[in-house]
Protein backbone atom coordinates (compact mmCIF):
# COMPACT_ATOMS: atom_id res chain seq x y z
CA UNK A 1 0.00 0.00 0.00
CA UNK A 2 1.37 3.42 -0.88
CA UNK A 3 1.92 6.16 1.69
CA UNK A 4 -0.78 8.22 -0.05
CA UNK A 5 -3.37 5.49 0.46
CA UNK A 6 -2.38 5.05 4.06
CA UNK A 7 -2.79 8.79 4.67
CA UNK A 8 -6.36 8.63 3.35
CA UNK A 9 -7.62 6.12 5.90
CA UNK A 10 -11.29 5.22 5.57
CA UNK A 11 -13.45 5.47 8.66
CA UNK A 12 -16.64 3.44 8.40
CA UNK A 13 -19.25 2.45 10.88
CA UNK A 14 -20.02 -1.03 12.10
CA UNK A 15 -23.60 -1.41 13.23
CA UNK A 16 -23.83 -2.59 16.81
CA UNK A 17 -27.22 -3.97 17.74
CA UNK A 18 -27.87 -4.22 21.47
CA UNK A 19 -29.01 -7.50 22.87
CA UNK A 20 -32.72 -7.81 23.40
CA UNK A 21 -32.78 -11.49 24.24
CA UNK A 22 -35.90 -12.44 26.23
CA UNK A 23 -35.89 -14.10 29.63
CA UNK A 24 -37.37 -17.56 29.92
CA UNK A 25 -40.74 -16.00 30.67
CA UNK A 26 -40.57 -14.09 27.36
CA UNK A 27 -39.83 -10.61 28.76
CA UNK A 28 -36.97 -8.48 27.46
CA UNK A 29 -33.95 -7.98 29.71
CA UNK A 30 -32.87 -4.66 28.15
CA UNK A 31 -34.45 -1.36 29.30
CA UNK A 32 -37.67 -0.66 27.46
CA UNK A 33 -37.95 3.03 26.62
CA UNK A 34 -40.71 4.66 24.62
CA UNK A 35 -39.90 4.79 20.92
CA UNK A 36 -40.34 8.57 20.71
CA UNK A 37 -37.95 9.10 23.63
CA UNK A 38 -35.27 6.87 22.11
CA UNK A 39 -35.62 8.60 18.73
CA UNK A 40 -35.34 12.03 20.39
CA UNK A 41 -32.16 10.91 22.17
CA UNK A 42 -30.57 9.68 18.93
CA UNK A 43 -31.46 12.89 17.12
CA UNK A 44 -29.99 14.97 19.93
CA UNK A 45 -26.72 13.00 20.00
CA UNK A 46 -26.42 13.18 16.22
CA UNK A 47 -27.04 16.93 16.18
CA UNK A 48 -24.59 17.54 19.02
CA UNK A 49 -21.76 15.67 17.31
CA UNK A 50 -22.28 17.61 14.08
CA UNK A 51 -22.66 20.92 15.92
CA UNK A 52 -19.67 20.47 18.20
CA UNK A 53 -17.02 18.43 16.36
CA UNK A 54 -18.15 17.49 12.83
CA UNK A 55 -19.99 20.46 11.31
CA UNK A 56 -19.46 19.32 7.71
CA UNK A 57 -20.91 15.86 8.27
CA UNK A 58 -23.93 14.48 6.44
CA UNK A 59 -26.54 12.94 8.74
CA UNK A 60 -29.17 10.24 8.24
CA UNK A 61 -31.95 9.05 10.52
CA UNK A 62 -33.06 8.04 13.00
CA UNK A 63 -34.56 5.00 11.33
CA UNK A 64 -36.07 1.72 12.54
CA UNK A 65 -33.28 -0.87 12.60
CA UNK A 66 -34.37 -4.23 14.03
CA UNK A 67 -37.34 -5.92 15.67
CA UNK A 68 -36.76 -7.14 19.22
CA UNK A 69 -38.43 -10.06 21.01
CA UNK A 70 -41.71 -8.88 22.43
CA UNK A 71 -42.44 -6.48 19.56
CA UNK A 72 -40.10 -3.63 20.42
CA UNK A 73 -37.63 -1.96 18.07
CA UNK A 74 -34.09 -0.67 17.97
CA UNK A 75 -33.41 2.62 16.22
CA UNK A 76 -30.30 4.00 14.57
CA UNK A 77 -28.86 7.30 13.31
CA UNK A 78 -25.59 7.96 11.53
CA UNK A 79 -23.29 10.61 10.13
CA UNK A 80 -20.66 10.63 7.40
CA UNK A 81 -17.96 13.27 6.99
CA UNK A 82 -16.62 14.51 3.70
CA UNK A 83 -13.22 13.56 2.33
CA UNK A 84 -11.40 16.77 3.33
CA UNK A 85 -12.20 16.48 7.04
CA UNK A 86 -12.40 12.72 7.63
CA UNK A 87 -9.06 11.97 9.24
CA UNK A 88 -8.87 15.04 11.51
CA UNK A 89 -12.37 14.32 12.87
CA UNK A 90 -11.79 10.77 14.07
CA UNK A 91 -10.17 11.75 17.37
CA UNK A 92 -12.60 14.62 18.14
CA UNK A 93 -15.55 12.28 17.63
CA UNK A 94 -13.93 9.63 19.81
CA UNK A 95 -13.28 12.22 22.51
CA UNK A 96 -16.86 13.49 22.23
CA UNK A 97 -18.16 9.99 22.91
CA UNK A 98 -15.95 9.46 25.95
CA UNK A 99 -16.88 12.89 27.31
CA UNK A 100 -20.64 12.42 26.92
CA UNK A 101 -21.50 9.29 28.85
CA UNK A 102 -20.16 6.59 26.53
CA UNK A 103 -17.79 4.04 28.05
CA UNK A 104 -15.30 3.64 25.22
CA UNK A 105 -13.23 0.63 24.23
CA UNK A 106 -10.85 0.33 21.30
CA UNK A 107 -9.22 -2.41 19.30
CA UNK A 108 -7.01 -2.55 16.23
CA UNK A 109 -6.78 -5.58 13.96
CA UNK A 110 -5.59 -5.88 10.37
CA UNK A 111 -5.05 -2.13 10.17
CA UNK A 112 -8.64 -1.49 11.26
CA UNK A 113 -9.18 0.68 14.32
CA UNK A 114 -12.56 0.20 15.98
CA UNK A 115 -13.99 2.40 18.74
CA UNK A 116 -17.12 1.17 20.52
CA UNK A 117 -19.05 3.16 23.09
CA UNK A 118 -21.94 2.28 25.38
CA UNK A 119 -23.94 4.37 27.84
CA UNK A 120 -25.27 3.19 31.18
CA UNK A 121 -28.79 3.06 29.73
CA UNK A 122 -27.84 0.92 26.72
CA UNK A 123 -27.28 3.35 23.82
CA UNK A 124 -24.28 2.44 21.68
CA UNK A 125 -21.98 4.11 19.19
CA UNK A 126 -19.46 2.52 16.83
CA UNK A 127 -16.66 4.21 14.90
CA UNK A 128 -14.24 2.26 12.72
CA UNK A 129 -11.18 3.42 10.84
CA UNK A 130 -10.24 1.67 7.62
CA UNK A 131 -8.34 2.72 4.53
CA UNK A 132 -10.07 5.38 2.46
CA UNK A 133 -11.35 8.91 2.86
CA UNK A 134 -14.45 9.20 5.07
CA UNK A 135 -15.69 8.63 8.61
CA UNK A 136 -19.06 7.13 9.49
CA UNK A 137 -20.53 7.02 12.98
CA UNK A 138 -23.63 5.03 13.93
CA UNK A 139 -25.68 5.43 17.11
CA UNK A 140 -28.03 2.59 18.12
CA UNK A 141 -30.76 2.62 20.75
CA UNK A 142 -31.59 -0.28 23.06
CA UNK A 143 -34.83 -2.11 22.41
CA UNK A 144 -37.82 0.15 22.85
CA UNK A 145 -41.17 -0.90 24.25
CA UNK A 146 -43.78 -2.09 21.82
CA UNK A 147 -46.57 0.44 21.17
CA UNK A 148 -49.03 0.53 24.07
CA UNK A 149 -46.77 -1.34 26.50
CA UNK A 150 -45.45 0.08 29.76
CA UNK A 151 -42.15 1.90 29.29
CA UNK A 152 -39.29 3.17 31.45
CA UNK A 153 -38.91 7.00 31.48
CA UNK A 154 -35.89 8.27 29.55
CA UNK A 155 -34.33 11.57 30.52
CA UNK A 156 -34.83 14.37 28.02
CA UNK A 157 -31.81 15.47 25.95
CA UNK A 158 -29.54 17.77 27.92
CA UNK A 159 -29.82 21.54 27.71
CA UNK A 160 -27.71 24.35 29.12
CA UNK A 161 -24.58 22.95 27.48
CA UNK A 162 -21.56 25.18 26.98
CA UNK A 163 -21.52 26.27 23.35
CA UNK A 164 -18.25 25.75 21.48
CA UNK A 165 -19.08 28.96 19.59
CA UNK A 166 -21.30 32.01 19.96
CA UNK A 167 -23.08 30.85 16.83
CA UNK A 168 -24.55 27.83 18.62
CA UNK A 169 -25.50 29.91 21.66
CA UNK A 170 -27.41 32.23 19.32
CA UNK A 171 -28.89 29.71 16.90
CA UNK A 172 -29.75 26.88 19.33
CA UNK A 173 -30.47 28.51 22.69
CA UNK A 174 -32.75 25.63 23.65
CA UNK A 175 -29.61 23.48 23.96
CA UNK A 176 -26.57 25.74 24.31
CA UNK A 177 -25.54 28.70 26.46
CA UNK A 178 -22.40 30.83 26.21
CA UNK A 179 -21.16 29.32 29.47
CA UNK A 180 -22.86 27.57 32.41
CA UNK A 181 -20.15 29.22 34.54
CA UNK A 182 -20.85 32.77 33.32
CA UNK A 183 -21.82 35.37 35.95
CA UNK A 184 -25.50 36.06 36.41
CA UNK A 185 -27.07 39.05 34.72
CA UNK A 186 -27.67 41.08 37.84
CA UNK A 187 -26.15 43.62 40.20
CA UNK A 188 -24.15 46.73 39.38
CA UNK A 189 -23.09 47.69 35.87
CA UNK A 190 -21.39 47.12 33.58
CA UNK A 191 -22.98 43.95 32.23
CA UNK A 192 -20.48 42.85 29.54
CA UNK A 193 -21.84 41.89 26.13
CA UNK A 194 -20.48 39.65 23.37
CA UNK A 195 -21.67 40.18 19.78
CA UNK A 196 -22.36 37.52 17.18
CA UNK A 197 -23.30 38.24 13.56
CA UNK A 198 -25.12 35.79 11.29
CA UNK A 199 -25.01 36.69 7.60
CA UNK A 200 -25.77 34.80 4.39
CA UNK A 201 -22.85 33.55 2.25
CA UNK A 202 -20.88 36.09 0.14
CA UNK A 203 -22.22 38.93 2.28
CA UNK A 204 -20.09 41.64 3.87
CA UNK A 205 -20.85 44.62 6.08
CA UNK A 206 -19.18 46.99 8.50
CA UNK A 207 -18.03 45.32 11.73
CA UNK A 208 -20.13 46.35 14.76
CA UNK A 209 -18.46 47.31 18.04
CA UNK A 210 -19.51 48.11 21.58
CA UNK A 211 -17.66 50.36 24.02
CA UNK A 212 -14.62 48.77 25.61
CA UNK A 213 -16.12 48.77 29.11
CA UNK A 214 -19.05 46.64 27.85
CA UNK A 215 -17.05 44.40 25.56
CA UNK A 216 -16.96 40.77 26.73
CA UNK A 217 -15.04 39.59 23.66
CA UNK A 218 -11.93 41.73 23.17
CA UNK A 219 -9.88 40.50 20.24
CA UNK A 220 -12.83 38.19 19.36
CA UNK A 221 -12.12 35.97 22.39
CA UNK A 222 -15.11 35.70 24.72
CA UNK A 223 -14.16 36.21 28.37
CA UNK A 224 -16.44 33.61 29.94
CA UNK A 225 -15.65 34.86 33.44
CA UNK A 226 -17.08 38.30 32.57
CA UNK A 227 -19.69 37.86 29.85
CA UNK A 228 -23.27 38.32 31.03
CA UNK A 229 -25.09 38.92 27.73
CA UNK A 230 -24.80 37.87 24.10
CA UNK A 231 -26.32 40.02 21.34
CA UNK A 232 -27.19 37.91 18.30
CA UNK A 233 -27.38 39.94 15.09
CA UNK A 234 -29.05 38.49 12.00
CA UNK A 235 -28.94 40.35 8.69
CA UNK A 236 -32.05 40.25 6.51
CA UNK A 237 -31.02 41.53 3.05
CA UNK A 238 -33.55 43.22 0.81
CA UNK A 239 -33.43 44.64 -2.69
CA UNK A 240 -30.30 45.90 -4.40
CA UNK A 241 -30.20 49.69 -4.09
CA UNK A 242 -27.02 50.58 -5.96
CA UNK A 243 -23.30 49.96 -6.27
CA UNK A 244 -20.29 51.30 -4.38
CA UNK A 245 -16.60 51.57 -5.22
CA UNK A 246 -14.58 50.45 -2.19
CA UNK A 247 -11.16 51.07 -3.74
CA UNK A 248 -8.78 53.74 -2.44
CA UNK A 249 -6.73 53.46 -5.62
CA UNK A 250 -7.19 54.12 -9.29
CA UNK A 251 -8.37 50.57 -9.95
CA UNK A 252 -12.07 50.34 -9.09
CA UNK A 253 -13.43 47.73 -6.71
CA UNK A 254 -17.18 47.90 -7.16
CA UNK A 255 -19.82 45.87 -5.34
CA UNK A 256 -23.61 45.82 -5.39
CA UNK A 257 -25.29 47.14 -2.23
CA UNK A 258 -28.50 45.77 -0.74
CA UNK A 259 -31.02 47.33 1.57
CA UNK A 260 -30.86 45.54 4.91
CA UNK A 261 -32.65 45.18 8.22
CA UNK A 262 -30.86 43.70 11.22
CA UNK A 263 -32.73 41.64 13.79
CA UNK A 264 -31.10 41.60 17.22
CA UNK A 265 -31.89 39.19 20.06
CA UNK A 266 -30.12 39.65 23.39
CA UNK A 267 -29.82 36.64 25.72
CA UNK A 268 -28.16 35.97 29.03
CA UNK A 269 -24.85 34.15 28.73
CA UNK A 270 -25.64 31.90 31.70
CA UNK A 271 -29.11 30.60 30.83
CA UNK A 272 -29.88 31.73 27.29
CA UNK A 273 -32.97 33.59 28.51
CA UNK A 274 -34.13 36.25 26.06
CA UNK A 275 -33.97 39.73 27.63
CA UNK A 276 -34.49 42.03 24.64
CA UNK A 277 -35.25 42.09 20.91
CA UNK A 278 -35.03 44.99 18.48
CA UNK A 279 -34.36 45.80 14.83
CA UNK A 280 -31.88 48.18 13.25
CA UNK A 281 -32.17 49.60 9.73
CA UNK A 282 -29.19 49.74 7.44
CA UNK A 283 -28.50 53.42 6.86
CA UNK A 284 -24.95 53.65 5.46
CA UNK A 285 -24.31 55.31 2.09
CA UNK A 286 -21.34 55.44 -0.25
CA UNK A 287 -18.02 54.19 1.09
CA UNK A 288 -19.43 54.08 4.63
CA UNK A 289 -20.87 50.76 3.44
CA UNK A 290 -17.37 49.34 2.77
CA UNK A 291 -15.91 47.13 5.52
CA UNK A 292 -12.46 48.03 6.80
CA UNK A 293 -11.24 44.54 5.94
CA UNK A 294 -12.85 42.67 3.07
CA UNK A 295 -12.30 39.22 1.62
CA UNK A 296 -14.21 39.23 -1.62
CA UNK A 297 -15.06 37.31 -4.76
CA UNK A 298 -17.07 38.10 -7.86
CA UNK A 299 -20.15 37.05 -5.87
CA UNK A 300 -19.63 39.43 -2.94
CA UNK A 301 -22.51 41.73 -2.02
CA UNK A 302 -22.36 44.55 0.54
CA UNK A 303 -25.14 45.34 2.99
CA UNK A 304 -26.13 48.77 4.14
CA UNK A 305 -24.91 48.87 7.72
CA UNK A 306 -26.32 50.41 10.88
CA UNK A 307 -24.36 52.97 12.83
CA UNK A 308 -22.42 52.08 15.94
CA UNK A 309 -24.39 54.77 17.77
CA UNK A 310 -27.72 53.14 16.85
CA UNK A 311 -26.58 49.73 18.15
CA UNK A 312 -25.15 51.13 21.37
CA UNK A 313 -28.25 53.21 22.05
CA UNK A 314 -30.26 49.97 22.17
CA UNK A 315 -27.68 48.03 24.21
CA UNK A 316 -26.77 50.79 26.68
CA UNK A 317 -29.73 50.29 29.06
CA UNK A 318 -28.93 46.57 29.21
CA UNK A 319 -25.20 47.06 29.73
CA UNK A 320 -25.25 49.98 32.14
CA UNK A 321 -28.50 49.62 34.10
CA UNK A 322 -28.68 48.12 37.57
CA UNK A 323 -30.34 44.71 37.68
Amino acid sequence: MTGLRAAAALLTAVVLVPSCAPDKDGSDTAPQFRQQDAVARLKADLERVTDEVAPAARTVGPWEATTCPGGGRTWQASLTTNTETALPQFEPIRNWLSGNGFSVTEQTADDVRTVQGRTADGFTAVLTRRFGDQVDLTFTSPCTARPGAAAIPLAAPRSGLEAPSLQLACEKPQRYVVSPAAPQYRGHAPHPIALFRSFPPNIATVEPFVPQEWDAAPNDQVDKKRVQLVACLTAVPGATVGRVNCSDHSDPLVFPVRETTYQVVVRTALTGQKVATFTLPGTSVGQDTCPRFLEYSDQTVLLRSFTRAALNAQLRPLATGRR
